[in-house]
């Protein structure tokens, strides 16, 4: 069965919006190569396409699948890898008698 918009049934996956978006636009696409489509259809299209969009990511977001991540927690995560990156080639480092790393 393909679901477009708002026909997700409760607990989809994403494999059902992967299955639902790539049939969705092989349909509109070969339409498109075939016979050429109206602007009106392309509008239909897009609209379907984001709406598609929008229950997938609700969705994901209800189930604590999907998170939006700041700029600034990016930047703490990184940070952090960062940090933990250079202890252990400071551990290295200090093993074999070198001056231990820093970052500036």
């Amino acid at each position: 069965m393909v679901y477009y918009g708002s026909n997700y049934p409760p607990g989809v996956t994403g494999s059902e919006y992967e299955i639902a978006a790539q049939n969705l636009s092989a349909d509109f696409y070969r339409k498109k190569r075939s016979t050429g489509v109206t602007a009106r259809e392309e509008g239909v299209y897009q609209a379907q396409k984001t709406k598609l969009w929008d229950d997938y990511y609700n969705w994901a977001v209800a189930n604590g699948l999907y998170e939006e991540v700041t700029p600034e927690q990016q930047l703490g995560e990184a940070e952090n890898g960062l940090t933990m990156q250079l202890e252990s080639v400071n551990a290295v480092r200090t093993e074999l008698g070198l001056f231990p790393k820093e970052v500036k």
